[in-house]
């Protein structure tokens, strides 16, 4: 039973940190849209003023922008509900930036025992 509740905190504490890494990337997405979105804007109403597509065009290229506001209060949202899970199943709030150590070369090492010792403590 104490090896379950170990794993199942491992496994949340896991989850609410990739969780929050997703949200945070998703989030910098929407916001590198609005940026695609504002220039495509642009470059159809200069199309438009040089008579090379119509007025449905722009109106259409008008309504994609108009719409990023919405998912950018949803995605700030939806980072926050992440950050307070990790904070939650963490202990203290993720410091801005921090990322884990990439893994070390040693532990593939010893990939073999890890799965043996698993399979043997664990069934």
């Amino acid at each position: 039973m104490l090896r379950t509740t170990e794993q199942n905190t491992l496994l949340n504490a896991a989850t609410a940190y990739m969780n929050l890494l997703q949200t945070a990337a998703i989030l910098e997405l929407q916001r590198s849209n609005v940026n695609v979105l504002e220039v495509t804007l642009r470059q159809t109403r200069d199309r438009f003023t040089a008579g090379e597509v119509t007025r449905t065009d722009v109106a259409q290229a008008e309504v994609a922008p108009s719409r990023r506001p919405i998912a950018a209060v949803a995605g700030r949202v939806e980072l926050r509900h992440a950050q307070a899970q990790y904070q939650q199943v963490i202990g203290v709030p993720r410091r801005r930036g921090s990322r884990p150590p990439p893994p070390s070369i040693a532990l593939a090492a010893h990939a073999r025992c890890a799965i043996a010792r698993g399979r043997t403590e664990h069934r």
